[in-house]
């Protein structure tokens, strides 16, 4: 009788702990929805994150591609980080850290691999996506951008930054700054001689109609010349986005929708 006694002590002991710990396991399964692309969801599972998304504009940039999730703690003294590949027809992408991801106040998907073969002037690569997981980094990140517009801008700026520097010599002065550029046509080819893994980078188009290849930056001819440029991007999201770049005295950079 005491040993079953002492049997039935522990059955219920080890019950009043599965009472207990499930509902806690299931409180570490935290998922919310990404800030500028709500169809975009984190997941964050204990040592994993998982990021799922039907955004077309999120899907149609990181296929194939890899991407680096990192997150920070509520009170931004913790960070992990960790890279997955997503797959090329994948809508979800899971990566996981060396310890667990507690205490979690925001969370983002950066798109790593292309830029890791470029030269570094050509920037750094992008975050596309962010997540906040408490009403602080809610309020913190209120303005971030939608991915397709997040993309193409940075996407344009660096390709205006190749092309600066990328320029002869004989066009910038003793400090190195450009003062004129060469004809639209010569600078898409001299940038797509530098070194690239998803094929031509730049192409020639003679007005804004003739950007017709997704994710493609294009130089536009009527919009260019001896010292300005026009650059455009038929963006992830399918919206026409354009740079107009200067130099000389007249200096400038802008970008917005076509």
């Amino acid at each position: 009788m005491r040993a079953a006694g002492r049997l039935g002590i522990g059955g219920l002991v080890v019950a009043a702990c599965l009472v207990v710990t499930a509902p806690a396991a299931n409180a570490a399964v935290v998922s919310v929805k990404a800030l500028a692309d709500p169809q975009t969801t984190y997941t964050v599972s204990g040592a994993t994150v998982t990021i799922q998304s039907t955004d077309v504009a999120v899907l149609r940039f990181v296929r194939g591609t890899e991407v680096e999730v990192d997150c920070a703690s509520q009170r931004d003294t913790t960070n992990w980080d960790a890279d997955g590949r997503w797959g090329s027809g994948a809508s979800a992408m899971t990566v996981r850290f060396k310890r667990a991801v507690t205490d979690v106040g925001r969370c983002s998907a950066i798109e790593v691999s292309p830029r890791r073969l470029l030269p570094e002037f050509l920037g750094p690569p992008i975050q596309f996506s962010l997540a906040a997981f408490t009403a602080r980094w809610r309020r913190l990140l209120a303005s971030t951008a939608a991915p397709g517009l997040t993309i193409a801008q940075a996407q344009l700026r660096t390709d205006w930054s190749a092309i600066e520097v990328d320029l002869p010599t004989r066009l910038k002065g003793a400090d190195g700054v450009p003062f004129a550029l060469p004809p639209a046509m010569d600078v898409a080819a001299s940038i797509n001689k530098l070194p690239r893994n998803r094929g031509p980078h730049l192409r020639y188009a003679r007005t804004l109609a003739g950007v017709t290849e997704l994710g493609v930056t294009y130089v536009i001819g009527r919009g260019s010349g001896r010292t300005r440029m026009e650059l455009a991007v038929l963006g992830y999201d399918g919206r026409l986005y354009v740079a107009h770049a200067s130099v000389g005295a007249k200096r400038s950079y802008r970008f917005g929708l076509a």
